[in-house]
Order: structure tokens, then C-alpha cells, then sequence
């Protein structure tokens, strides 16, 4: 399923950087894009929230709705990318 990029920009949103070179962005960096500039993600938490249809921007910042502006990079357990590529925090 594809994002409609027109329903995010409507949302408030929070922007999570992410830490260069951690985890997380070198797999990030490893997938194919989504599309121009981002990639569609599916984000698992510690806590056991799911969190589905988010974009990551250049691999550089996961656009979180504003319920979510509490989570940190450390809270994500595993990332799943559109393509179907997954992979988990190596620290847990």
C-alpha cells in the first residue's frame, strides 16, 4: 500500500532525527527508496506499539504523528520497509 504524501503534510507531524551512522540509518540506507527522497516504513517499539505507514525522509527524519512525539530512536525494536526488507536494533 502506498502513502498518500498529500495525507501526512495535512497531519501535524514530529520529526525523529536519526543519529548518523547508527543502526538504523545504515539499513535505511541499504533499502531502495519508496520514492523521490523517502521511504515508506513500518516502525515496531520496545513498549510492543506498531506504528504503520510513516515516511523517513533521506534516511535522515522518520515523520511520527504528533501522538507519538515521545519516541526516541533507542524505543525502535525494528524497522520494516515497504519493500519488505526488515531489521531489528542490533543493542536489544
Amino acid at each position: 500500500m502506498i502513502l498518500d504524501h498529500s495525507s501526512i503534510q495535512e497531519q501535524r507531524m514530529h520529526e525523529l532525527h536519526l543519529t548518523e551512522g547508527a543502526w538504523l540509518q545504515r539499513f535505511l540506507l541499504s533499502q531502495p527508496e519508496s520514492g523521490m527522497g523517502y521511504q515508506q516504513v513500518e516502525l515496531h517499539l520496545r513498549d510492543g506499539r506498531i506504528i504503520p505507514n510513516l515516511i523517513v525522509r533521506n534516511a535522515e527524519i522518520v515523520l511520527l504523528p504528533e501522538e507519538y512525539n515521545n519516541v526516541a530512536e533507542n524505543d525502535i525494536e525494528i524497522v520494516a520497509v515497504l519493500n519488505g526488507a526488515t531489521s531489528k536494533n542490533p543493542a536489544l
